[in-house]
C-alpha cells in the first residue's frame, strides 16, 4: 500500500512521461491511507497550516494535490483508479470526454456485479462534482482531472490524468467527522453528510439482500481491468508498485 505522498508524485511522475511521449497510457489501481488531499488553491486560506497540524495530530495528515476539485479522503477502503492518457487533437480535449472516459468503465464494472449507478452532483458529499459516480441518489465514488502540455511547445502533445476515489468498504461517519473538522478549522462554512454517500459493500448487500459473495472486492477489481485493457485505449495494466518501471522504462 502506497503512502499518499508517494502516490500523488508517482500520479504526476506519470502525467510527465505521457506528455512527453515517454510512457504509453497506463492505468493503476491502488488504495493508500488514511489522509486528507486537498486541492492547491486551499492550502493558500490563512488557517490552512493550523487546519493541517490539527488532522495531522488526529491521524490525518493533510496533502495537497494538483487534480481540481475539493477535499477527499483517503483510506484503506477506498479504491483508487489513476488513468493517464495521451489527447490526440482538439476532438480529445474535452473535459466532458475526459471524465466520461474515466467514469464509463466504472459504472460498466458495477453494473457487472449487480450495481446501476450514474452520474451527478450530490448535495453535501464529499468532493461533490457533476461527475460523481451516483447509486440510488447517494455518491459512491469521487473524480478529478488534470492536463498536462509538452515542454516542447512546438510538439503540440498533451496528456490527462484522470483520478476516481471508490468507496468500497469506509465509514462514512469518520470521512465525513473529519472533513468537516478540517472545514471548520479552516473557516470554512461548507460541511458533508453521511447519509449522502453509499459503498460498494452496502450497495451490494442490498441488491442482493445479503447473499453476495465475500469475493466482491476482487471480482470488480477484475472487470475493471478487463475493461479498461479490453478497450485497447489502456494498454499498461499497472499494479501500482510497478509504475516506476513504466516511468523509466
Amino acid at each position: 500500500m502506497p503512502s499518499p505522498e508517494a502516490a500523488l508524485r508517482l500520479e504526476l511522475d506519470l502525467l510527465d512521461a505521457v506528455a512527453e511521449g515517454r510512457a504509453p497510457a497506463t492505468f493503476a489501481l491502488w488504495s493508500g491511507r488514511e489522509s486528507l488531499i486537498v486541492p492547491r488553491p486551499m492550502s493558500k486560506l490563512e488557517s490552512f497550516a493550523m487546519a493541517s497540524s490539527e488532522l495531522a495530530a488526529r491521524g490525518w495528515p493533510v496533502l495537497v494535490r494538483e487534480t481540481g476539485g475539493d477535499l477527499f479522503p483517503q483510506s484503506p477502503g477506498i479504491l483508487n483508479l489513476t488513468l493517464c492518457f495521451p489527447l490526440d487533437g482538439a476532438l480529445e480535449r474535452s473535459i466532458d470526454r475526459c471524465y466520461k472516459r474515466l467514469c464509463e468503465p466504472i459504472v460498466e464494472a458495477l453494473r457487472s456485479i449487480g450495481i446501476t449507478a450514474s452520474f451527478g452532483p450530490v448535495r453535501e458529499s464529499l468532493c461533490d462534482g457533476a461527475y460523481n459516480i451516483v447509486v440510488g441518489g447517494r455518491k459512491i465514488a469521487g473524480t478529478a482531472q488534470r492536463w498536462r502540455r509538452s515542454r516542447n511547445v512546438e510538439s503540440g502533445k498533451c496528456a490527462a490524468l484522470a483520478h476516481a476515489g471508490i468507496f468500497c468498504d469506509v465509514d462514512f461517519a469518520e470521512l465525513c467527522k473529519v472533513s468537516n473538522t478540517f472545514f471548520a478549522a479552516c473557516g470554512l462554512e461548507r460541511r458533508v453528510v453521511d447519509r449522502q454517500h453509499v459503498s460498494v459493500a452496502a450497495a451490494i448487500a442490498r441488491e442482493s439482500n445479503g447473499r453476495r459473495s465475500l469475493s466482491w472486492k476482487q471480482e470488480f477489481t477484475s472487470h475493471l481491468s478487463r475493461i479498461l485493457g479490453n478497450g485497447g485505449f489502456f494498454p499498461t495494466v499497472t499494479k501500482w508498485t510497478e509504475l516506476p518501471k513504466v516511468l523509466h522504462a
